[in-house]
C-alpha cells in the first residue's frame, strides 16, 4: 500500500512540475506575429466542392444534354434541386467565382500534383498585393463548400 501511495505521489507532484513549465513556456514572443505568406491563403474544400469538381460536374451535365434522354434527366434534375431548394452547380460555381473576385484572387492552384483523395481538395491562392490575408480567411470560411481556409504558415528551422 506505501508503495502505491509513494507512487501515486510522484506521479502528481510530475504532473504538477510538467503542467507549470507548460504554462510559463511563451509560445508566442511577444512583438512577434505569427509568420505567414503575406498575399497567400490555403483553402480546403470539402469532398466534391472544389472549383475544379464543380466544372467537371458542370462539363458532365452539359455532355448529357446532348442526347434526347440525357436533357431529360437533367431537366429532372434541375427540377428537383428546384423543388428541395436547393443551389444548382451553376449558382454554386458563380458564388465562388464572385468570392475569387471579391477576395482578390490572381492565382489558384492545387497545392499537391498526384495527391490521395484526402489532399485532393487543397489549394493555395495567390491574392494580389496588399490583400488583408485574416479578412480573407474569413470570407472563405463563411462558403459552405469550405472545408478550412488558413494562411500559408513560413515555418523557420532556427531562429
Amino acid at each position: 500500500m506505501k508503495k502505491i501511495i509513494l507512487f501515486a505521489t510522484f506521479f502528481l507532484l510530475f504532473l504538477v512540475l510538467h503542467l507549470t513549465a507548460y504554462a510559463l513556456v511563451d509560445r508566442n514572443p511577444r512583438g512577434q506575429e505569427p509568420q505567414f505568406a503575406a498575399n497567400e491563403i490555403i483553402v480546403k474544400y470539402k469532398p466534391n466542392q472544389s472549383p475544379d469538381e464543380l466544372a467537371a460536374l458542370l462539363q458532365k451535365k452539359v455532355m448529357r444534354k446532348k442526347t434526347i434522354a440525357g436533357f431529360f434527366q437533367v431537366f429532372f434534375e434541375d427540377v428537383s434541386t428546384w423543388i428541395h431548394k436547393q443551389e444548382t452547380l451553376e449558382a454554386k460555381i458563380k458564388r465562388l467565382e464572385e468570392t475569387d473576385k471579391k477576395a482578390g484572387v490572381i492565382a489558384k492552384k492545387p497545392v499537391f500534383s498526384n495527391p490521395t483523395p484526402e489532399l485532393a481538395n487543397i489549394y493555395l491562392l495567390t491574392l494580389k498585393e496588399n490583400s488583408n490575408v485574416l479578412e480573407t480567411i474569413a470570407l472563405y470560411k463563411t462558403l459552405p463548400e469550405v472545408e478550412y481556409a488558413e494562411p500559408n504558415h513560413t515555418l523557420h528551422i532556427m531562429q
